[in-house]
């Protein structure tokens, strides 16, 4: 999402600027500290055996990101089998640093943005994405990017998967890379796909072409294909040039001469699993919440959750977040729906309870709760849907509105 948002933020602005919005009012706000994130005055250097992080000065993350870290690591070893200390190699410490250019990653290590240090519903994708780049150009360089992008997501996706991050292993692979214009479409069902290979895939439709093609590899060839074709070119590097038409040579040499021809009508019998899909829920009983808020853009991500007996919606670090920015904080407001019967309480951040009242299964509640700060729900287990307002979040102080109420 929050790529996606990145490409398309002019149109967005714009939008934006055609259709203003109307904040919630408030007055002197609640101050709110960070619960689970920190920042520094100074530069933090996060330094192990594994990877060396720099944080710049100002910059909230999170209390567990260096274990965080360590954890995308071993599953993005697990999910291509390959190491970032090969033992036929010598490199140095996986660096990775944080400015606001786009993640990138190679041989050195990995570039984040700062807003990848938060804690969103699709958390890790950057991390991952990027750490799978950094796996494969230190066993081998390949200029071909639909193929080394469809390695990142797939390898992305498996991990997310086999870790328990069900958003985000919904996110890869029923969601971001879902929507396909015209020219996809054309290429995928008819166009000269191993001249595209060889000479002119790049830019976003790399990323989903490669991924449905990487995909079908796997299908045809087995788990380990993608690795293997690693591997086998950089044996073919050993007495070549490693150009773009010797990677696609040592492709067709690992799979089949007919690959291209295979994958297409492969694709026109299996192209509906690569369509988006409803999500059936995150498994958790705590949703922390944290807003985008960058370059003037604002928003919620809306979350559907599975209920079991009770669930928590939390706001108190998506509020110091807030805060942080440069925001006055109302409280919280956002429609919920429940698929089943449930009692919501509304609490401040002193844990004052500010409401308490019942939903009826299959309606949904306008909530509108000035210095609310956690939403718990108990009842029947169930799914949970809640789109919170962005404009809890005003860059400007108003009059705070005299009475919240909650339906």
């Amino acid at each position: 999402m929050k790529r996606l948002i990145s490409r398309l933020m002019p149109l967005l602005l714009a939008v934006l600027l055609a259709f203003p919005t109307c904040a919630l009012a408030t007055d002197a706000p609640e101050t709110y500290s960070f619960r689970d994130y920190l920042i520094s005055q100074e530069p933090v250097t996060i330094d192990n055996d594994r990877f060396s992080m720099t944080i710049p000065a100002g910059v909230p993350y999170h209390k567990d990101a260096e274990r965080h870290m360590l954890e995308y690591m071993e599953w993005v070893e697990e999910a291509t089998g390959l190491s970032f200390y090969p033992e036929d190699a010598i490199f140095e410490k996986v660096q990775i640093t944080l400015d606001q250019g786009t993640p990138f990653g190679g041989d050195f290590g990995i570039n984040l943005e700062p807003m990848d240090m938060l804690r969103y519903p699709d958390s890790g994708f950057a991390q991952l994405h990027e750490l799978t780049h950094t796996l494969q150009y230190r066993l081998v360089s390949v200029d071909c990017q639909p193929f080394i992008e469809g390695i990142a997501i797939v390898a992305c996706a498996r991990a997310a998967g086999a870790h328990g991050l069900e958003y985000l292993a919904y996110y890869i692979a029923s969601s971001n890379y879902a929507v396909l214009q015209a020219f996809e479409r054309e290429m995928l069902a008819s166009g000269d796909m191993e001249e595209y290979f060889r000479s002119t895939g790049e830019g976003w439709e790399a990323y989903l072409i490669g991924f449905r093609f990487d995909t079908y590899l796997e299908a045809a060839f087995g788990e380990s294909i993608l690795t293997d074709i690693l591997r086998n070119y950089r044996k073919d590097l050993q007495d070549k040039e490693g150009t773009r038409d010797c990677f696609v040579d040592s492709l067709i040499a690992t799979t089949s001469p007919t690959v291209f021809t295979d994958f297409q009508a492969w694709y026109r019998e299996n192209a509906g699993r690569f369509e988006e899909k409803s999500f059936a829920g995150e498994n958790t009983d705590t949703a922390f919440f944290m807003p985008f808020l960058r370059d003037g853009f604002r928003f919620f991500e809306s979350r559907t959750l599975c209920m079991k007996e009770r669930l928590t919606l939390d706001f108190h670090d998506s509020h110091a977040y807030a805060q942080f920015m440069g925001c006055e904080v109302w409280g919280i407001a956002g429609s919920l729906w429940s698929e089943k019967d449930v009692t919501i309480e509304v609490f401040d951040q002193r844990g004052e309870l500010l409401d308490a009242f019942k939903l009826v299964g299959g309606d949904t509640s306008e909530l509108r709760y000035a210095d609310a700060d956690l939403i718990v729900l108990t009842g029947e287990d169930g799914t949970v849907r809640f789109q919170p307002d962005i404009e809890i979040y005003s860059p400007k102080a108003k009059e705070k509105e005299q009475k919240p109420t909650g339906e």
